[in-house]
């Protein structure tokens, strides 16, 4: 059974049916499409499975809309968890489209009707993700068809605003590349835009790996605010996507309606971002405080002296109950030593969060803060899981969405410089 989030995730990246020129160069180009488009449209086989895979995506619209509904009484407290439930059994597959997609995309793989059949095929592809490394696999025959869809996008849609939703399960590599390829080739402000700042975050992110040496991280903020650049000095007022405003380990609940007169500018998005750089690695963590899980205030500074892992993390994500078996072992394992783990719940409610503990004993300290709390706000929370390690002396250490061996020796290293101190 799909999650509720999978419900909005698969609804949410409906490719709608306008359209911009394809990005092809030269009268040679545009002559060689046209063939193909003329000799596409003339095929009673392509037509027919074009109109299938229409049809049916019109029923995942129509799903989408009712999702974004319930969305929405969710953010205004409303108890829809039932309806989301029986919205989940009636989401329209994809998967017997494939078939058809393949056949609209070799007959002509540049038109609408081809982004539409390159949307079915990355939904229904699935490329095996490893947990260890926290990135999709960049060899198999899943990998393969994947990179094959971002180079037909980049050849032919990347002046097409629906591929802003179209999601690539590419390794990091492939994805960068693809970023900077469609950033290259689009002349659509919005899809510039966009893609500058995917290719910002990413070199923000990269801030957060453990061992950079000075020079490494000067080169990664240089290169994600030559983009933020971009961005504030060539396109000002271009709203956001939702693929950039709201990551895919948001809940639906969490998912706003972003395009339209209230949308704010991506401008002021990056500009979020660039102030987040302030509470990155080697900045003191602000003295942080919430109720835990017994009524009671705590504070960061309590736990001063020991190096102290901030889980923001919520029950309804995945993702994070699949990390705590790790998170549970780590805490075994450095038992008696001057270590300890803050969970930070984003649920709503604390009944949700004491109602998980109940059946899921976890040995560590555990706050209650609300995905609206100011700890969110104070160090740049947008999504869960997010982990900051957090030294002896409340320096921040580390920033990341998985502890993976990288973290886990810093973690042991800082742990046994803190039996120092």
């Amino acid at each position: 059974m799909r999650s509720k989030l999978e419900v909005l995730a698969l609804a949410g990246a409906l490719v709608c049916a306008a359209g911009l020129a394809g990005c092809s160069k030269g009268a040679d180009g545009a002559a060689a499409r046209n063939s193909a488009a003329s000799a596409a449209a003339q095929n009673p086989e392509r037509v027919a499975a074009s109109q299938r895979i229409a049809q049916r995506l019109a029923a995942v619209e129509a799903t989408r809309k009712q999702a974004a509904e319930l969305a929405k009484r969710a953010q205004a407290g409303e108890d829809v968890g039932a309806q989301l439930d029986a919205l989940e059994r009636q989401v329209p597959a994809l998967d017997d489209l494939k078939d058809d997609a393949l056949k609209v995309i070799a007959a002509d793989p540049s038109d609408e009707a081809a982004l539409q059949a390159i949307d079915v095929v990355l939904k229904d592809n699935k490329v095996p993700f490893d947990r260890e490394t926290n990135a999709y696999a960049s060899q198999g025959p899943e990998a393969q068809e994947e990179m094959r869809m971002a180079q037909l996008i980049v050849a032919h849609h990347a002046n097409r605003p629906e591929i802003l939703d179209l999601q690539l399960q590419l390794d990091r590599l492939g994805q960068t590349d693809y970023w900077q390829q469609v950033f290259e080739a689009s002349k659509n402000p919005a899809v510039k835009a966009n893609f500058a700042a995917q290719l910002a975050d990413y070199y923000f992110g990269e801030l957060g790996k453990p061992k950079l040496t000075d020079a490494q991280r000067d080169a990664f903020r240089e290169q994600g605010m030559h983009f933020v650049e971009v961005i504030r000095k060539d396109y000002p007022n271009v709203a956001p996507a939702q693929t950039i405003k709201v990551p895919p380990y948001m809940r639906p609940g969490q998912i706003p309606e972003y395009r339209g007169a209230e949308t704010p500018s991506l401008v002021k998005v990056m500009d979020e971002r660039v102030r987040a750089l302030d509470r990155s690695v080697g900045s003191p963590v602000p003295n942080l405080a919430a109720m835990n899980v017994a009524g009671k205030q705590d504070s960061l500074e309590n736990y001063r002296g020991k190096v102290v892992v901030l889980d923001f993390w919520a029950t309804w994500c995945g993702t994070c109950k699949g990390a705590l078996p790790e998170l549970t072992k780590l805490k075994q394992e450095l038992k008696g030593q001057p270590f300890e783990i803050i969970g930070v719940s984003g649920d709503d409610k604390l009944a949700t969060l004491t109602a998980f503990l109940q059946k899921d004993k976890l040995p560590w300290v555990q706050w209650h803060a609300g995905s609206e709390h100011e700890i969110m706000q104070k160090l740049g929370i947008d999504g869960f899981p997010t982990y900051l390690v957090v030294d002896a002396r409340g320096v921040l250490r580390q920033r990341t969405h998985h502890i993976g061996d990288d973290s886990k020796a810093l973690i042991k290293d800082l742990v046994e410089k803190a039996t120092r101190i």
